[in-house]
């Protein structure tokens, strides 16, 4: 039996009111004996037995009456057999939440996790009744309302019908505290949840959960047998930009959860195959293979790594778009009137001068530092300061929005603007906040991070040449936790290198200048120049999405009235994005991906469809990875200790009525309730006024 209000059972101890008051009324009395009356008193004895043993079934009748009406108002029902027999007619508030999650869609002997769950979902509709209230979830990363509000279970089947697997994480406490809090709200007084999912260990989260009170929940766990899965987790980028006509190296990461796992990958690229990689890679470990290329047309390419399908087919095909720049541009920025340090930079960057068409692949422009806007750092992928002299506020945001957007920032001091970066400029990059000239001190640079992409280009030989150099001015900066590319002798910051948003940022520490050292001079200085902004520039390929995260594409102007975007999905659906206009530039922006694959967005007019831009979106790189949690501890995991698990082999229906709740015996209690207060009545009316002790 169980109690639908239950906290109402506190009045059971009313009971003790009837037992107090006849206990308090039972008087003592003075004993004496009359020699007339000592034939009475064997007839005297047992009209006292009797009256004795009607006040005794009178307490025992008020204190039924009392208990009766408090399990009446605690509305008992009925339970286990008893509840298939005699079934609650009122209806009840019913949540089914089903996982929507990747892992669903391993393949498993009964079809997908997915396919499993979906017929244990229509399991349970088929238990419900007509007259109870139902509320479908879909459970991703977010608690997904699939009929907006409650609805009959029949509805809900055909929701489930055009159902639509997810590819995202999923966060399993965080949807059922959701969905408690929801049910709570409803105004049936019969509550249950039903949460069918293949519980991976990783969906687990901290979201607190409301307590349950009488909200029963139900876990159905769908599973599948562990099977090895090769998994392609993500592309290793080009650490430079991709030039047209110039060689370099394209990877993958691949994971495996077998002993060994062994597949080949094969690359596609603008619709052409490009290669084939072997992988082979052991349980827990990861590999990052690669192929070398070469593409003579610049432009925004589709790529995809792809292996063949397995038991988890999600992870078997890896979206990504590689930018093929034709060269780079680059701004330089200088201090007005004569400006040594920018002169050296510009000819390192472009020996060859104005003209030199492609014999270099970048293209530069010299620009004054005070007159610096946002408008000149549009397409451009690299800008190097020669100093900071006459850097305004306004400019210094404007660098700050280009590197946090992809954009890359060499920084090379001179005397005079080292106060201008450290006050204006490198705190808001996220870099250092103090720049302080150190002159008189001959150093030479002392060691070099080899591994670093400026630097891993070089070999040993180039590297001796570079130290071979002395440096007579040079810049002491605080130590932070930013990288350190190279160092003086003695240890200190050479270079100084961060990221900042998507972007890049490069401080030297010493005076590129003529009057700054001998370096301008070596046979080095141009292949370093070369170096540094090819590797702070590398950031300008376009960083993979996963599923669940914001896509948003930079616009160069806001639409005309005339013109709408479309932001088409892998799967062909189409969405319209909304238009951020707090951001520089501006961005069409669509807040969650939810399928992963090529993304493009379009601008429709009445001339047709012209592309603006596509992104690649990756499916969790986790979700093939997870594995189940085991059933019996769901309860503590959850933290929910009244959890009631239903495995797949278990009847739903026997587990169902164990659980259940029956019909409410109320009225028949209340019915007792009115026969024991009749009952009552009669035996107090028979009863004499007094005790009848003489």
């Amino acid at each position: 039996m169980g109690f639908l209000n239950g906290i109402l059972l506190f009045g059971i101890a009313g009971t003790l009111v009837p037992l107090l008051i006849h206990l308090f009324q039972r008087r003592k009395t003075l004993r004496m004996d009359f020699p007339s009356l000592r034939f009475l008193r064997e007839l005297n004895q047992r009209q006292m037995r009797r009256l004795n043993l009607r006040r005794i079934l009178l307490l025992i009748v008020r204190m039924l009456l009392v208990a009766t009406v408090a399990f009446a108002l605690a509305r008992p029902t009925l339970k286990g057999g008893l509840a298939a027999i005699f079934p609650e007619d009122a209806p009840r508030s019913v949540a089914l939440i089903v996982d929507r999650s990747g892992s669903m869609s391993l393949q498993s002997e009964a079809g997908t996790l997915s396919e499993q769950a979906l017929a244990r979902a229509r399991e349970v509709l088929d238990h419900l009744d007509a007259g109870d209230e139902l509320r479908l979830y879909a459970l991703e990363e977010q608690l997904f309302d699939l009929g907006g509000e409650a609805m009959p279970p029949s509805m809900a089947l055909e929701l489930l019908d055009d159902w639509t697997a997810g590819q995202g994480p999923t966060r399993l406490r965080a949807g059922l505290a959701e969905a408690m809090k929801a049910l709570s709200e409803r105004p049936h007084p019969l509550k249950e949840i039903f949460l069918i999912s293949d519980f991976a260990e990783g969906a687990l989260d901290s979201a607190r959960l409301p307590e349950p009170g009488d909200l029963r929940i139900y876990a159905l766990p769908v599973t599948a047998t562990a099977s090895s899965n090769g998994s392609l987790l993500g592309i290793t980028r080009p650490l430079r930009p991709v030039l047209a006509g110039r060689p370099f190296s394209l990877g993958l990461r691949a994971s495996g959860t077998g002993a060994l796992e062994s597949f080949s990958a094969d690359l596609e690229l603008g619709g052409e195959h490009r290669g084939t990689l072997g992988v082979g890679v052991r349980a827990g470990g990861a590999v990052e293979p690669s192929l070398n290329l070469n593409l003579e047309q610049a432009g925004q390419l589709e790529g995809w790594w792809r292996k063949p399908r397995d038991r988890f087919p999600l992870d078997d095909a890896l979206p990504f778009v590689l930018s093929v720049e034709s060269r780079l541009d680059v701004l330089l920025l200088e201090a007005p009137g004569e400006n040594p340090l920018a002169d050296y930079l510009a000819r390192a960057l472009n020996p060859y001068g104005e003209g030199a068409g492609s014999r270099v692949a970048l293209a530069l422009n010299r620009q004054a530092t005070e007159r610096l806007t946002a408008v000149d750092l549009e397409n451009l992928h690299l800008v190097i300061m020669a100093g900071g002299e006459g850097l305004a506020d306004s400019g210094a945001e404007a660098l700050t929005a280009f590197v946090k957007r992809g954009g890359g920032v060499i920084i090379f001091p001179d005397p005079v603007g080292a106060s201008h970066l450290a006050r204006r400029l490198l705190p808001r990059l996220g870099g250092p906040r103090s720049l302080e000239v150190v002159e008189g001190d001959l150093l030479r640079l002392g060691s070099f991070q080899a591994e670093h992409p400026i630097f891993s280009e070089l070999g040993d030989a180039h590297r001796r040449v570079l130290m071979e150099h002395p440096f007579y001015r040079t810049y002491r900066s605080e130590i932070g936790p930013w990288r350190v590319p190279a160092r003086f002798e003695g240890g200190a910051p050479a270079m100084v290198a961060w990221s900042q948003g998507a972007g890049r940022v490069r401080l030297a520490l010493f005076d590129a200048s003529p009057e700054g050292g001998e370096l301008v001079w070596s046979s080095m200085f141009l292949p370093l120049i070369h170096e540094m902004a090819q590797e702070a520039a590398g950031a300008q390929q376009p960083e993979p999405l996963r599923v669940g995260d914001a896509l948003a594409f930079p616009l160069i102007s806001e639409p005309q009235e005339d013109i709408r975007l479309e932001l088409l999905s892998p799967g062909g659906r189409r969405f319209s994005p909304r238009l951020d206009t707090r951001s520089y530039p501006l961005r069409a922006v669509l807040d969650r991906v939810d399928a992963a694959g090529i993304w493009r967005l379009n601008e429709i007019s009445g001339a047709g469809s012209r592309p603006l831009g596509m992104a690649a979106v990756l499916p969790p790189a986790e979700e093939s990875l997870l594995r189940a949690l085991p059933a019996d501890s769901l309860s503590i995991l959850l933290g929910l200790p009244n959890l009631r698990v239903v495995s797949s082999g278990q009847n739903l229906g026997d587990a169902l009525n164990a659980g259940h709740f029956g019909k409410e015996i109320a009225a028949t209690l209340l019915l007792l309730a009115v026969a024991l207060m009749l009952l009552e009545l009669w035996l107090g009316r028979r009863g004499p006024a007094g005790d009848g002790r003489i």
